[in-house]
């Protein structure tokens, strides 16, 4: 987003604004859909979130605020998952 985060969390929905200042690189087991997160949220669809986020690498000095993956990378990232399938 432009100029910061929305959070959202359980039933009660805020909107918080942060000063984007500084890249943190992060990790997850998978991008999903989700009811509940805003990143990508268009209508009535399910926004995207990150399944089992971790922090990988805390501020970056080398990275700027515009080099952040946008949402609309995070869509692409989403569109070449490959799901596996539990041999039954």
């Amino acid at each position: 987003m432009k100029s910061g985060c929305r959070c959202a969390s359980g039933s009660t929905r805020s909107n918080a604004r942060t000063s984007r200042r500084y890249v943190i690189e992060m990790q997850a087991d998978e991008i999903t859909r989700s009811p509940i997160h805003t990143a990508g949220k268009v209508g009535d669809e399910p926004g995207y979130a990150l399944r089992f986020p971790r922090v990988k690498g805390f501020i970056r000095a080398d990275k700027k605020p515009e080099d952040a993956t946008t949402v609309k990378e995070i869509v692409k990232m989403f569109d070449k998952q490959t799901t596996s399938k539990v041999a039954e």
